[in-house]
C-alpha cells in the first residue's frame, strides 16, 4: 500500500466540483441537483467530443500514475505468450484486491495479507502488483513453482492487490484434470475457485468486522483477440442512495492504463436503475460512450453489480462491460468518520485534500464507494473504443 496514494475522496470531490459547476460541455446534471441527472437520453447527455486530458481536472490527473509491470523470472512475458498460444490452452485474466477498498484513514493497525495464489494444474504469471508499497510489500522470490505465486502484503487505510494471467495447458492424454482449482490463501480470508467460476467473476467479499474486503475479478480471455481489460474506480452515491457519480480507470488486460471513464447513475421513476458515462484516452481524445444497468445485491444496499455496453461515435455497441460496486452504509455520519483526511481509496495519487474540505464533503451526505470490473470488445466492430 503506497503512502503516496491520494485520498479517493479528494479525487471524487474534484470530479463533482467540475460536474456541478457545469464546466464540462457535456455536463449531464442540473448544477447542484444530483436528483435531476439525465437518466433518459440514449447516453445520459454525454457527447462524442474530445475533452481536456483527465477531463481537465488536476485531481483526476493525479490518478494516472501507472502500477509497475512485474519481472516474473518463473514465467517471462515471452514464455507466458507461448503458453497462451498452445492449442487447447485456456487463459484467464484475474485481478484480486484486498484491504480497505473504501478507505479508512482511522485505521492505524495493519492487516497482514501475506499469502498465495495457486492452481492445481497450470501456470500463474504475475503481470502487475497493485499499490504495493516499496520496501514493505513484495512478491516472494525466487518462485519455486509456476503453479504458485506468493506475496508479502500489509494494508491499513487502503488496499493492495495483484493482476495475473492464469494459463491452463491442455491435459495430457489419459489425465483427469476435472478437479483443477485455483486457490487464494491468506490468514484473513481464503477461497477456492473452480475454473468455470473464473469465466465471469465479479465479487466483493466482506472480511471481518473492521471494514476489510476482498474484490475478485476474472474473465476467460482464451479466444479474445479483439480487446479486453480491467475497470477500477470510485462509485459515489448521493444521500438518497439512488443516484450518484463514478470515476475510474480503463485498462487493458495487463493493467496498462488506456484512459479514464466518468459518468453518473440513478433510478428512474419506474425504478429501473441505469448508468451512463464517457471514456477518453490519456490525452483526452474521445474513445467511447457507455450505458447500462446497475443493481443492489439481494437484501444489501451497500453493494451490487453493473452490466452495460460501450459504443462508438455512431452509437454502435462495440463491446460489453460488467463488474461490482460497494459503498459505505447510507449514513453521512459514518461517511465523515471513515473519510476524514487521507483515505487512499483507489489508485489515484497526489496531495492530500484539506481535512476541512473532506469534512464538508462528508456532511453533505455523499457516500463513498468503490467499483471494479472488466470490459470486452466485440470482434468485427469498427472504432477506436476499447483499445
Amino acid at each position: 500500500m503506497r503512502r503516496t496514494t491520494t485520498a479517493l475522496l479528494a479525487i471524487t470531490l474534484g470530479v463533482l466540483m467540475v460536474l456541478l459547476a457545469g464546466c464540462s460541455k457535456d455536463s449531464p446534471s442540473n448544477p447542484g441537483t444530483v436528483d435531476q441527472l439525465n437518466l433518459t437520453s440514449q447516453f445520459g447527455g454525454y457527447t462524442t467530443s474530445d475533452e481536456p486530458a483527465a477531463f481537465g481536472d488536476p485531481e483526476i490527473a493525479g490518478m494516472m500514475e501507472q502500477d509497475p509491470e512485474c519481472d516474473d523470472p518463473a514465467i517471462s512475458a515471452g514464455a507466458a505468450d507461448s503458453l497462451r498460444r498452445l492449442h487447447g490452452a485456456t487463459v484467464y485474466a484475474m485481478a484480486i484486491r484486498w484491504g480497505m477498498l473504501l478507505g479508512d484513514s482511522t485505521v492505524t493497525v495493519p492487516t497482514d495479507w501475506s499469502g498465495s495464489l495457486s492452481i492445481t494444474h497450470g501456470a500463474i504469471h504475475i503481470v502487475r502488483t497493485l499499490q504495493f508499497e516499496e520496501h514493505q510489500d513484495h512478491i516472494v522470490r525466487p518462485r519455486t513453482s509456476r503453479s504458485e505465486l506468493a506475496w508479502v502484503s500489509q494494508t491499513a487505510p487502503s488496499f493492495d492487490g495483484i493482476l495475473v494471467t492464469i494459463i491452463v495447458p491442455p491435459a495430457p492424454p489419459d489425465s483427469d484434470w476435472s478437479n483443477n482449482q485455483v486457490s487464494f490463501q491468506t490468514t484473513p480470508y481464503s477461497r477456492i475457485f473452480s475454473l468455470s467460476e473464473l469465466n465471469h467473476l465479479n465479487e466483493i467479499v466482506d472480511v471481518g468486522t473492521d471494514g476489510n474486503q476482498v474484490a475478485f475479478n476474472a474473465t476467460n480471455i482464451t479466444a479474445d483477440s479483439c480487446g479486453s481489460g480491467q475497470l477500477e474506480g470510485k462509485w459515489v452515491l448521493n444521500p438518497s442512495h439512488k443516484n450518484g457519480h463514478f470515476l475510474g480507470k480503463w485498462m487493458n488486460e495487463d493493467g496498462l492504463m488506456l484512459g479514464l471513464v466518468r459518468g453518473h447513475f440513478g433510478a428512474r421513476p419506474d425504478s429501473s436503475k441505469v448508468f451512463f458515462g464517457k471514456f477518453i484516452g490519456l490525452e483526452g481524445h474521445f474513445r467511447g460512450l457507455i450505458r447500462g444497468n446497475w443493481a443492489f445485491d439481494l437484501g444489501d444496499s451497500t453493494q451490487g453489480t453493473f452490466d452495460g455496453i460501450f459504443a462508438g461515435r455512431g452509437g454502435q455497441a462495440l463491446g460489453e462491460l460488467h463488474g461490482q460496486w460497494g459503498s459505505l452504509p447510507p449514513d453521512s455520519t459514518v461517511a465523515v468518520g471513515r473519510e476524514h483526511g487521507n483515505n487512499g481509496n483507489m489508485h489515484g495519487r497526489g496531495h492530500d485534500r484539506d481535512p476541512k474540505e473532506d469534512m464538508n464533503f462528508g456532511t453533505n451526505g455523499w457516500i463513498p464507494g468503490f467499483f471494479s470490473g472488466q470490459w470486452q470488445k466485440t470482434c468485427g466492430t469498427d472504432s477506436t473504443g476499447g483499445g
